[in-house]
């Protein structure tokens, strides 16, 4: 199976309170070959539970949980290791993509002028 063309990058820290609207905002886009990585920098909040339930329900949202907080360089580092995408996007966990072409738009605009990547 060929990579994603986009990885989509998320570190968070006890956000909970946000990442359902982060999740949605991500899953609800028009274009779909993207992976979706989240590292939990060990949140004490209901964090875990809310990305474990995405994932269960949407294959591209693969998670990392750190067992105790690192730090947010380690959550970006880790995911960055992880990321097989041509293209990256960061989405902070208490960030809502409101534009259901966000991601389309710019893989688009992307591919046809490689000069801004």
């Amino acid at each position: 199976m060929p990579p994603p063309l986009v990885s989509v990058l998320t570190p968070n820290y006890n956000h909970g309170r946000y990442l359902q609207k982060c999740l949605a905002g991500v899953s609800y886009q028009t274009f779909t070959d993207y992976e979706f990585l989240i590292t939990d920098d060990g949140s004490t909040d209901n964090s875990r539970a809310i990305i474990e339930e995405a994932a269960r329900g949407d294959s591209r949202i693969k998670a990392v949980f750190f067992e105790k907080n690192r730090g947010m360089v380690s959550a970006m580092e880790n995911l960055l290791q992880r990321a097989q995408g041509k293209y990256i996007h960061w989405v902070a966990a208490d960030d809502f993509v409101i534009n259901k072409d966000f991601f389309q738009k710019g893989v688009t605009a992307l591919e046809n002028d490689p000069r801004p990547a």
